[in-house]
Parts: structure tokens; sequence; C-alpha cells
């Protein structure tokens, strides 16, 4: 009986050992997942982003719901240009639920790799987003804040409803299936608690900020929004930069948070994703001065103390805005200026610009001084 009660005793220990070491083991695992993603990062950057910088030329959008145009020819000709920045709509490439068009980034990526050009994807949801998509999402319509479209009226999901993004990163999941491993496919915008762009820019009106508070918008809610769209970017392009455009968030409860918030969602991505995190600003122009909205100071900020990919996109094409910038040679240089004090490494330029003959030698400057020039 003794040695049968032994048995069991014994049994027993062992049972409640193996129990432990499972358990062990499961949150090992749960503490590892978020490592394991970040170091996927660091070997993909290495393997496939590789050094990314230079002039990237920008291209322009057909109508107010961000459906991208194609580059022209002699844009991916241009020696001076290292990177192609291409933006389109989520709704432009899923128009239906798992229907996907894919015609058009094949043949961007295709002129790419032919002519040696890396490529910055900017894919749009917010007011990009396809009708589909919203079904059983909470939604308001607001105005368009600026860009193509401006001023109209648009359906936008709010940025922390569950379904919308996870149709969202389903939705990109698609992409880095058919595009992740190809060699010229650089990095990819951050984007999902955004509506006109990828900035982290919300429609904020008095009207709307009403709207927001209606909507039951909290700052926390937004920040891990976007904490929740980092760490998918990360385990969806592991061979990817992403790249963080800085806006000011929205004035609630107050103004406070408008500066807050984006540091929040800007560190959280340096220190959990430093290899794949990139920063920049959407908006250089020659007239901004550095105030707290600019982002300018930020970029350098973060790129400083992080030691981060950094970069800027010009406002707009000069060469379309003279009325607005002055004379768009004057415009592009002092613009160029203001980015290459900041110590970034990569320049956006509108394709207009690029196309432009007497802006060549203010590129050529640039992509020189940014010591990327095409062969």
């Amino acid at each position: 009986m003794k040695k049968f009660k032994t048995g069991q005793n014994l049994l027993a220990l062992l049972l409640v050992l193996l129990a432990l070491l499972i358990s062990v083991y499961l949150v090992s695992q749960n503490q590892d997942n978020r490592e394991q993603a970040r170091m996927r990062g660091e070997l993909g950057s290495i393997i496939n982003a590789g050094q990314y910088g230079g002039l990237s030329a920008v291209n322009t959008f057909m109508d107010e719901e961000r459906t991208g145009d194609l580059f022209n020819k002699q844009t991916y000709n241009n020696p001076l240009i290292s990177n192609m920045t291409f933006r389109t709509s989520w709704a432009d490439l899923e128009p239906r639920k798992g229907v996907f068009q894919w015609n058009k980034l094949d043949r961007v990526f295709r002129e790419a790799e032919r002519n040696g050009k890396g490529i910055r994807l900017i894919l749009i949801p917010g007011f990009g987003t396809p009708k589909w998509a919203l079904d059983g999402v909470q939604s308001e319509y607001f105005t368009v804040k600026y860009g193509r479209g401006k001023d109209q009226q648009l359906n936008l999901p709010v940025p922390w409803d569950k379904t919308y993004l996870e149709r969202w990163l389903a939705f990109l999941k698609a992409v880095a299936q058919r595009y992740g491993n190809r060699p010229t496919f650089k990095m990819i915008a951050l984007a999902g608690p955004t509506s006109v762009s990828s900035e982290m820019s919300l429609p904020n009106t008095p009207e709307d900020i009403v709207k927001w508070q209606n909507l039951g918008y909290t700052s926390e809610k937004y920040i891990e929004s976007w904490k929740t769209v980092i760490n998918a970017y990360a385990e969806i392009f592991p061979s990817q930069y992403f790249s963080l455009a800085f806006y000011p968030g929205l004035p609630i409860p107050d103004r406070s948070q408008r500066d807050r918030v984006r540091r929040e969602v800007a560190t959280y991505a340096a220190q959990t994703y430093p290899a794949q995190s990139a920063i920049q600003t959407s908006g250089l122009n020659p007239l901004k001065e550095e105030d707290e909205g600019a982002g300018y100071q930020l970029v350098k900020e973060f790129g400083q103390q992080y030691h981060l990919l950094t970069g800027f996109m010009m406002s707009s094409a000069f060469t379309e805005k003279e009325n607005k910038y002055g004379p768009a040679r004057v415009a592009l240089a002092e613009s160029i200026d203001r980015g290459l004090a900041a110590g970034i490494k990569y320049l956006e330029i509108y394709e207009a610009d690029v196309l432009n003959p007497s802006l060549q030698d203010e590129l050529q400057r640039a992509a020189t001084a940014l010591k990327f020039v095409s062969p």
C-alpha cells in the first residue's frame, strides 16, 4: 500500500512539474513573440530593404477617392531619382471583397525593376476605403481636409473600429503575399487610423471635434489603434521599412494631446521596431515656420535620438503652385535646403517637378547631397 501511495505521490509531482514547464514555456513564447517579430524585421531590412535614401518621385491622384495615377516613363528614366513613391487607395486595388486589381501595381513594380528604382508604397484606407469594407463599421461623414477633393464630404471609418482594421490588415496581407519578396519593394507607409492620406491626420474643424466626441474618440483609443497597426506591419512586411508621417493629434480633451499622441505613437514604433521604422513629415515647403504643428523638429529629434531613417515629402508640386509658393526653382531650392538641414536620408518630390527641365540642376544638387544617384 505504501508503495502504491508513493507511486501516486510521485506521479502527482511529475504532473505538477509538467504543468509548470508547460506554463513557463507558454509565457516565454508570448514574451518572445514581439521580439521575434522585431528580429524578423531586422533581418528582413538587411536582406531586402538595404540602404534606402535619395530622391523619390511621387505620383498624383486622379480623383477625391485617392485613386493613384501611373508615372510617366521619363520619371522612371531620370537617373537622379532613386525611388518611386506610388500612392493609391485601398478601393482602387480591392473594389470588391477578395477581388483584387493588381494591374496598376504590377506595372509600377515592373517599370521600377527595369529602371533600377526602389519602391515605397502609400496605400490609403480612411477616405480611400472601399464601400464593401464599410459595411457594419462605425463611420461618419467628414469634410476632406486637404489635397484632391478638398472640402468634399466623404464617409470615414473610425480609426479604432476592429472590423475596419481587420479588413484593412487582411488586404495588406494580400499585398505582402504578391509583392513582399520583391527586392525593389523597400518601404510602405503606415496607415489605417488615418483619413485623407497616410499622415496621422484626422478631420479637425470645430464641427469635426464635436463629431469625434460623439463617436467616443479618446487619445488612448487612437494610440492603441496605431500600436495595433504598427505591430501588424512589422509582421506582415518583415522585409520592408514602414514609415510614420507626423501630423498633430486631435485636441481632445485639450490641445496638449496634439503633440502627446504623435510622440507616443512614434516612440512606440522607434523603441519596438528600430530597424524597420522610418519617420517623416509630408508637407515640406519654403513657407512653413517651425511651429507646434509642422513636425519638422520632431523628425530631427527622433532621427537623432533613435538613429532612425528619416525623410520629407514636399507639400505639393511647386511647378503647379507658383501662385502660392513663388517661382518653382526658388521654392524647390529652399525646400531642399530645409530638408537637408534636418539630416534626413530621403526627399520625396512630386512628379511635375521631376519632369520640369528647369529644375534638374536642383534635383542634381539634392541627389548628390544625399549621396544617392542612380547609375
